[in-house]
């Protein structure tokens, strides 16, 4: 059997985020989705797997932390730009941004660890 996941608070933020936010990116017009959410999307996919990897490799936690840190600055500029561009609502975009805040400060608190 293999590591569980689940009780790691990182993972399951990220995780949590991509439940919460593959709906939303479905409702992106058309030509959208192949380019702003599909970005997102794979952005938000690289995250959950940098934090497995992060878990797994212990040594390199600090370095994929960072990682994980600069991919969530990405993240919150390509929401601005879908809340910008009227693709999700104030509603919307307040309530993602509020997760990666929280990824950002768990995160964060890895790193001191």
């Amino acid at each position: 059997m293999g590591i569980v996941y689940d009780k790691y608070p990182l993972y399951n933020l990220i995780f949590n985020l991509l439940l919460d936010t593959l709906p939303r990116l479905r409702k992106f017009p058309k030509d959208q989705r192949y380019l702003l959410a599909q970005r997102i999307e794979n952005l938000q996919l690289d995250l959950l797997e940098k934090s497995q990897e992060a878990i797994l490799f212990p040594s390199n936690r600090v370095a994929l932390v960072k990682d994980i840190n600069c991919k969530l600055d990405v993240l919150r500029s390509l929401y601005r730009l879908a809340y910008y561009f009227r693709f999700i609502s104030a509603k919307g975009y307040g309530a993602v941004i509020d997760q990666i805040e929280k990824i950002g400060l768990t995160a964060g608190g890895w790193i001191k660890k």
